[in-house]
């Protein structure tokens, strides 16, 4: 028997809906079987190469298609996010418009963008705070303690938590009332490496620093890893040959021309990890000779053709 998912904003539902849906469980009767499931109550793990999504139990790969019907504007970048998914999966979708606005858009598109793409991203997990305790076992056997904890939509290190045990991952999921997040793999490192991409050529880049870079003990559980305590830039032409690919490469999966790419470097194995794109990155205004500025400066003005 074939299967069929319609994906919708609001579940339960009635009216004009009730009677639509209802009339195609009595006109495929026996021959398709018709789902229902709310958007936001996926989960969606992200891996290089690897992108897996369900709907509680329900793998989507179980699914012959999949209707993605009135996300509203307040879920349209989830809805693109899926459509993205479902292209890379294999699995019939409509409308596959979403999948074609799976470009740039906001943190969960940007990371799923790199993992299609196969770039080194840390094993990921995405979904809705109302939806953690039935998966919150899981991503802890998956990832182990430590693990990163992000807020989506905070900026600045704010919104990112390393959580060094079952206490303080119960803590952090107790100050949640709602919202999306991201659980990830922790690498150790020492900084992060941030790369500024204009026109997919690297122009500038950066060591930062964080508290929990300065000083690992004092970060965990409710506290954020915390603004930038120090950062220093280095020349161009000093950047390893294999970041600045990497940094292009991220820039590329994501189409954008202008990109922060941030990378740590794990402290063990020396590989390199790519832990964000930012589309619209902060610039340096604070640094002395401000080299960012003047490489923003530079390339627009290449762009046209001054």
């Amino acid at each position: 028997m074939k299967r069929i998912l319609i994906l919708r904003n609001k579940i339960p539902f009635s009216g004009r809906e009730a009677i639509f849906e209802d009339f195609l469980r009595r006109h495929f009767k026996n021959k398709v079987e018709i789902e229902t499931e709310k958007l936001t109550r996926v989960m969606i793990e992200m891996r290089p190469a690897k992108i897996k999504i369900s709907f509680r139990e329900k793998d989507i790969r179980d699914y012959d298609l999949i209707w993605i019907r009135k996300p509203t504007t307040k879920f349209v970048n989830l809805a693109a996010a899926l459509g993205l998914c479902f292209d890379f999966l294999g699995i019939k979708y409509f409308d596959t418009s979403f999948g074609k606005r799976a470009v740039g858009g906001d943190k969960l598109l940007l990371l799923l963008n790199l993992a299609k793409n196969g770039l080194p991203i840390p094993q990921s997990f995405f979904l809705f705070r109302e939806e953690l305790p039935g998966y919150q076992q899981k991503i802890i056997n998956q990832l182990g303690f430590p693990l990163v904890a992000k807020l989506m939509g905070v900026h600045w290190g704010r919104g990112v938590f390393v959580l060094r045990n079952k206490k303080e991952f119960n803590q952090f999921v107790k100050s949640r009332k709602g919202g999306q997040l991201v659980f990830q793999r922790f690498h150790p490192h020492q900084g992060d490496y941030r790369i500024l991409v204009l026109g997919y050529q690297v122009w500038a880049w950066e060591k930062m620093w964080r508290e929990s870079d300065l000083n690992p003990k004092s970060v965990g559980g409710m506290h954020p890893v915390g603004d930038l305590k120090k950062k220093e830039f280095y020349p161009v032409s000093k950047i390893p040959p294999k970041m600045a690919k990497l940094a292009i490469k991220a820039a590329k999966a994501v189409s954008l021309e202008v990109a922060g790419v941030d990378i740590l470097e794990d402290f063990y194995t020396g590989e390199y990890i790519i832990t964000e794109v930012n589309r619209t990155p902060a610039f340096a205004t604070d640094y002395p000779g401000d080299p960012e500025l003047k490489a923003v400066a530079y390339f627009l003005g290449k762009s046209l053709g001054l």
